[in-house]
């Protein structure tokens, strides 16, 4: 994730990163558009659909339990 939203001066693009999460859910600007309507959750939204997207190579496990150490 730090990857993909970071910026030039090694932050991280919060921005960039909430409108990605809220893709997931709603549509961008919602509370502008009061007859809009959003799509419903499918099966196929979900988690295992995503499945393949969520896999690590080794480089990103060791990555991922560096992360987990240093957060416990």
């Amino acid at each position: 994730m730090i990857d993909w939203y970071a910026t030039d001066d090694n932050m991280v693009n919060y921005s960039a990163f909430c409108d990605s999460i809220d893709s997931i859910f709603t549509i961008k600007g919602l509370e502008k558009m009061p007859t809009a309507r959003v799509k419903p959750i499918e099966a196929h939204d979900t988690d295992l659909a995503w499945k393949k997207y969520l896999e690590f190579d080794e480089r990103e496990q060791g990555l991922m339990i560096e992360i987990c150490q240093a957060y416990k």
